[in-house]
């Protein structure tokens, strides 16, 4: 059914429908959007409830179609019951079925197209959002599950990856080599096929002394070192906090850290730009261990302690920005048993935690899992996590001031309560425990926080920016090539729009793809495009609707060479053929001619209307009413007068029969007869191109058949 008014529009809008509880919605959809090829989807307006018919391909004459398919074809039929019962009076009440609102329920379709392709999507959406029966018309969007989730086997049995939220971290950042990790432990096994390729051996040192390697067969920073960042996704082992980070083995002792190299650790961080420091580790304390943390450009991580004491080791007590201490969680939300619990401003995994040991080491305190991995226990595995996270933040913002990420990991933490001892004066009190309020880590939205761009790491391992967060950014933006070690070759659609406060972009070469609008409103910010002199025509026409001025290789582009072409639905105007900016904009100026296509049904004839920017637009014939078969009918649209009427009827099952003379009561008995339903009941919608009219008969088809045609016309031949 053809509506009436025809409607179409560039941006969503509501339109009245006569219904106030239903509008018309569009929405701009545009050819850099994921959507397949195949198919789009359409809700039908509140009326199209009352209609008790199934629609077919010949329901959308406008567009050739495979197959219509309703998604909401098992709700619809309780509907249509559930209409039936309420106008005799029935109750709709089952056992197992709840009404339904009939108020706010639409009916949903997937249209198949014969001829797949984005700009044959976007076309169909064009045609059928000027028909009245159909509320919406849209792409059939490819959505994503917005968590990165490892290969490596052993990952399964990492409770605190999810825990964390990490998969949801590593969507923003799976972390970057370009971030150091210093490891202030008793050495890492530079041999371990989990860490391999992400130790600096050049930096990493022996700072116990007596000239002792850096690297060791020791467990305990092996295992610390595999929760920072043992590398993720290659199919190995486990997973690190970081896929990808530099780690630096700061040896500090093999059993027994001492204070000399525990503040030689620190320094030699300091002096290296290791911005992350991980001690898990416990010390008396010293003068000079708090004056290199106080020198320190950057965050040290350390383990609250294992007595199961309110009072926490040192360095993780002191008052310092730099200083971030952790207490240990079980996976059940509770403190570990032996965990510290005093001045803890952060928690974090530490019981049962599954990381990397030396090949072939059989500790105890350690619970094997395979060759080269193994559980333990301790505030000491708590840390790392801490350690990993502030080198994610630092991968995707690495800005942020010491006091930044302590604040950021705090802040965005989730609040739980945690159970901790409360011994009285008195025997039968020294069981007694009591609740507090703490910080639980939260990985994913500890990066958020300090994101600048919100990204999606795309199937060929490359960047994909697809907003701000909706933060406001000031000043000069430089898009980086690089992110999370990996391309950034797309700008989404909107990315940047209504960033007022900007003052200049930078777009490096990486970048192929910009999607609509993704600079609109930007301040008119000049935009620096780098590394070329043109814009490649993978940047969508309207990549800067604002027109700001664009600099290529920083020359500004003076547009001396443009093509007339369309902008949208409303306007054209001079793109440039150098930086893809229009100029000149104006407004359609559409040339009406009419055109026949085809034949009837589907082919019914068209008004086409032509912009001198090559711009067209489709109305579907629209005729007036009242009349009678043989009546002289004039065309709305461009008041021509016709006479060649054709008749057409549909049946229940969806079949139009067409004739270019009336139907005679023979013709309907014989197809009544053939579809043999001549003693059955059935609904039938009558419309026209001009209105819909919707009856519901409940008599015999025999009695009904004589009197129920469809008329339809051709003209503008």
């Amino acid at each position: 059914m053809v509506g009436k008014n025809p409607k179409a529009y560039a941006f969503v809008t509501d339109q009245n429908t006569g219904n106030e509880t239903d509008v018309i919605i569009t929405r701009k959809a545009t050819i850099d959007d994921n959507f397949t090829e195949d198919a789009l989807l359409i809700t039908l307006t509140q009326d199209a409830i009352f209609n008790f018919r199934q629609y077919s391909t010949l329901d959308f004459p406008e567009i050739n179609l495979v197959s219509v398919t309703e998604i909401t074809d098992e709700l619809y039929s309780r509907v249509e019951q559930q209409i039936r019962n309420d106008a005799n009076g029935i109750s709709n009440k089952t056992n197992s079925e709840s009404k339904i609102d009939v108020d706010s329920f639409r009916r949903i379709f997937k249209l198949e197209l014969l001829e797949p392709g984005k700009e044959n999507v976007l076309k169909a959406i064009e045609l059928l959002e000027k028909r009245d029966d159909i509320r919406s018309a849209e792409p059939n969007y490819i959505g994503e599950f917005s968590t990165l989730s490892p290969n490596d086997p052993a990952s399964i049995d990492q409770w605190a990856l999810n825990y964390l939220q990490l998969p949801n971290a590593w969507y923003l950042s799976a972390g970057s080599s370009t971030v150091r990790v210093g490891i202030a432990d008793s050495g890492i096994d530079r041999n371990h096929p989990d860490l391999v390729g992400r130790i600096n051996e050049t930096l990493s040192r022996d700072h116990s002394g007596g000239g002792n390697p850096w690297f060791t067969t020791n467990v305990h920073g092996t295992h610390v070192a595999g929760i920072v960042g043992a590398t993720g996704n290659n199919s190995l082992g486990i997973t690190g906090v970081n896929w990808n980070v530099e780690l630096v083995s700061l040896k500090v002792g093999n059993q027994e850290p001492t204070a000399a190299a525990v503040a030689a650790a620190i320094t030699f961080a300091n002096a290296n730009e290791i911005r992350v420091l991980n001690l898990s580790l416990s010390i008396n304390e010293t003068q000079a261990i708090n004056d290199a943390i106080n020198a320190f450009d950057g965050v040290i991580v350390c383990a609250a302690g294992n007595s199961t004491s309110e009072t926490v080791g040192y360095p993780a007590r002191v008052n310092n920005p730099r200083i971030i201490s952790v207490g240990s969680l079980d996976s059940d939300n509770s403190r570990s048993s032996f965990s510290n619990w005093g001045k803890v401003e952060i928690w974090a995994p530490g019981g049962n935690i599954l990381s990397t040991i030396p090949e072939g080491a059989t500790p105890t305190d350690y619970r094997r899992y395979s060759d080269g991995y193994a559980y333990t226990d301790g505030t000491s595995m708590a840390a790392p996590h801490v350690a990993g996270v502030v080198a994610l933040m630092l991968s995707v913002n690495p800005n942020l001031t010491p006091q930044q990420l302590q604040t950021n990991i705090i802040n965005n933490a989730n609040t739980i309560t945690i159970t901790v001892p409360d011994p009285g004066f008195w025997p039968w009190e020294w069981n007694r425990t009591r609740d507090i309020v703490v910080q639980k880590l939260n990985a994913y939205e500890a990066v958020k926080a300090v994101a600048i761009f919100n990204t999606r790491i795309l199937a060929n391992d490359t960047i994909e920016i697809i907003d701000t967060f909706d933060r406001q950014l000031t000043g000069i933006i430089e898009i980086p090539p690089f992110l999370n070690n990996r391309p950034v070759k797309i700008i989404s659609h909107l990315a940047f729009s209504n960033q007022t406060q900007l003052t200049q972009i930078t777009i490096p070469s990486s970048v192929t793809t910009i999607g609509n609008n993704a600079f609109q409103n930007t301040n008119n910010a000049p935009i620096y495009l780098e590394g070329r002199t043109s814009a490649p025509n993978t940047f969508d026409i309207n990549w800067n609707s604002s027109g700001n001025p664009v600099y290529l290789n920083g020359n500004l582009c003076t547009h001396t060479s443009t093509t007339l072409m369309s902008i949208n639905y409303t306007q054209h105007g001079h793109l440039c053929n150098t930086c893809r900016t229009f100029v000149s904009e104006s407004n359609h100026n559409h040339n009406v001619e009419h055109i026949p296509l085809g034949t009837a049904p589907s082919g019914i004839a068209v008004h086409s209307s032509y912009c001198r920017c090559g711009h067209s637009v489709t109305v579907p014939c629209v005729s007036k009413i009242p009349h009678l078969p043989g009546d002289t009918v004039i065309c709305t649209y461009c008041g021509q007068e016709f006479t060649n009427p054709l008749f057409m009827i549909t049946l229940p099952n969806g079949e139009s029969f067409v004739s270019n003379a009336p139907f005679t009561y023979d013709m309907f008995k014989q197809l009544a007869e053939h579809l043999e339903i001549s003693n059955e009941y059935a609904d039938f919608v009558l419309s026209t191109r001009s209105s819909t009219i919707d009856y519901e008969y409940d008599i015999s088809l025999a009695s009904i058949l004589p009197s129920r045609k469809e008329t339809l016309y051709e003209c503008c031949e």
